[in-house]
């Protein structure tokens, strides 16, 4: 590993992203976005090759929690943070740490395709030949701006305004302990996996029902919530990619927008006919995804709790962006998969489709115990298995 090949590659991709040279300051009360001209890449080096073997790896993933636990200043760049942790003579770990305003899960991958390609180049001394941007974030910005204004954010607006009429903003999951008043941001993860015959019985679910597995997926979980809460409409909130240009598509920045997902409930509502209603919420909501969630939230709720987060409190996400595997000539990689400790919402579930299903749980610490976590899971395991055996029960007569 050349640690300065490596610090010029980032060099080079932070030169490249306007996103990744700007920072946030306050201009006469209003938040204005600055484009650095230049910002000077620096990766330290943590050296753990003096501490025993077995201490190496577990050393760096604590080096990691912390790192990504260390606030960033908005108003002082970069908005990114490389750390490189010597685990041995020809054994490396980066940690990359990002703020989440000039990037996304999409960007990641753009930006792990280009250090490789600046890596493999400058290591043989070349230049790098990347295709030119069409266009920088803030120009994206500005376009956005443009469109998302007059007619046609009144007309999003209106109908968002229409899907969320009446529906509980507060999901009432019971915890373990009170809400406290101010967020600790403390997190765990608790993670399930469904074999391959899960998966396909899901998938044929719906297929049959000319939906996708994000629809049944989310059904399952929001039929969990429904018995957990017992609320006649329960609301949450899943990411979604919106990148719909060609122009966007290797852009480095936060395009991702969030979407509120709501499910109404009655006694004799079935799993089918709650994969049907997903079905159509999504197919709609699609086609009106471009009004910024921000936007959103200060129309529908213009006097902010503190310590809740507005409209949902559980995040779905289904993670459907291929898996990339990323090579260098001379360098083996692989992604190190750990529990970072932090919690953004009460309950954010993440989902992964391999040859098998996997659902990770990341809960709110002070909200939940480790146990009343696994016992969830439990239930939903349960749930799964009882909805595809038959799913044209209501859902209060399922186990």
């Amino acid at each position: 590993m050349d640690i300065g090949v490596l610090t010029r590659a980032f060099q080079t991709i932070v030169q490249r992203h306007e996103s990744l040279r700007t920072v946030f300051d306050s201009v006469d009360g209003e938040a204005r976005q600055i484009v650095l001209s230049d910002v000077e890449v620096q990766i330290p080096v943590v050296d753990l090759a003096d501490i025993p073997e077995p201490e190496r790896e577990k050393q760096a993933l604590r080096l990691a929690s912390e790192e990504g636990k260390k606030p960033f200043d908005l108003t002082q760049g970069p908005l990114l943070r490389a750390v490189l942790v010597r685990l041995g003579p020809k054994q490396h770990l980066l940690i990359l740490v990002m703020h989440h305003i000039v990037t996304d899960g999409w960007s990641i991958a753009v930006l792990f395709r280009e250090l490789t390609r600046c890596y493999e180049a400058f290591s043989r001394g070349e230049e790098v030949n990347l295709p030119p941007l069409p266009l920088q974030y803030a120009e994206y910005a500005q376009l956005q701006r443009e469109y998302m204004s007059g007619e046609v954010l009144g007309k999003q607006i209106d109908y968002w305004k229409g899907k969320l009429a009446g529906a509980q903003t507060i999901l009432d999951l019971p915890t373990d302990r009170p809400r406290p008043t101010g967020h600790s941001w403390h997190g765990a993860i608790e993670e399930l996996t469904f074999d391959g015959s899960v998966l396909a019985e899901l998938k044929a679910l719906a297929k049959n029902e000319g939906g996708t597995l994000f629809m049944v997926a989310l059904a399952a979980f929001q039929a969990l919530l429904r018995r957990y809460t017992m609320q006649e409409s329960i609301l949450v909130g899943t990411p979604i990619a919106a990148r719909n240009e060609l122009e966007i598509e290797n852009l480095i920045g936060l395009f991702v927008n969030t979407l509120v997902f709501r499910a109404d409930f009655s006694e004799d509502l079935s799993f089918r006919d709650l994969v049907r209603q997903v079905r159509a919420f999504a197919l709609e909501a699609y086609v009106h995804q471009d009004l910024p969630f921000e936007k959103l939230v200060e129309e529908l709720v213009p006097q902010r709790l503190v310590d809740t987060s507005p409209l949902f409190q559980v995040l779905f996400t289904f993670q459907n962006m291929p898996k990339q595997v990323f090579e260098i000539p001379g360098l083996a990689m692989e992604e190190l998969g750990f529990d970072t400790g932090i919690a953004k919402l009460d309950l954010a579930v993440e989902v992964f489709e391999t040859d098998k299903f996997i659902w990770q749980f990341e809960y709110n610490t002070d909200l939940f115990d480790q146990l009343t976590m696994q016992r969830m899971l439990d239930h939903f395991r349960n749930l799964v298995s009882a909805v595809i055996k038959n799913p044209d029960q209501p859902l209060p007569r399922y186990p």
